[in-house]
């Protein structure tokens, strides 16, 4: 389970390193504030995860929320690009595609969250482990999303 956690992280954590780094190429000084204040979040995520009350059904909603907040700052660089240089400075972040994958991340969160198909099917959708097909779905919407993310990066290159 903290595997799991840790995986989740590092895909949240890649997705904004690379829209700092590509978003802003042309001012390494900013794109390198962003890159550390990302793996310094990150680590200390990775640490709020490893406590034990950090585990089981009744902290679920707070660590989804945790990793929706991590992913929301992705945001803050675009945001700040688009201060300092206008629409013009988006062209350089995936944001397009950063949007299209957290609306499938978001779609995998509430199957997460509700636990659903197996809250109302139960013992009926527990294809490869018994934690329950929400926990599958939501497995998938995140490779899903991050395959939507790599195909906006190969754009900008």
């Amino acid at each position: 389970l903290k595997l799991d956690y840790l995986g989740i992280i590092l895909n949240v954590s890649a997705t904004c390193l690379t829209s700092s780094w590509f978003g802003f190429k042309h001012d390494c000084h900013v794109a390198t504030t962003y890159i550390s204040l990302t793996l310094g979040l990150s680590v200390i995520i990775v640490f709020l995860f490893l406590k034990p009350g950090a585990d089981g059904a009744s902290a679920a909603v707070w660590r989804s929320l945790v990793i929706a907040d991590l992913m929301a700052t992705e945001y803050t660089p675009l945001i700040h690009a688009y201060i300092l240089r206008g629409a013009e400075a988006l062209e350089y972040f995936p944001w397009r595609a950063a949007a299209k994958m957290v609306s499938v991340d978001i779609i995998g969160v509430l199957f997460y969250i509700t636990r659903f198909p197996e809250s109302r099917f139960p013992d009926t959708f527990d294809i490869w482990i018994s934690s329950g097909a929400g926990h599958q779905i939501f497995h998938a919407s995140v490779i899903i999303g991050r395959v939507i993310y790599l195909r906006g990066l190969r754009e900008l290159t």
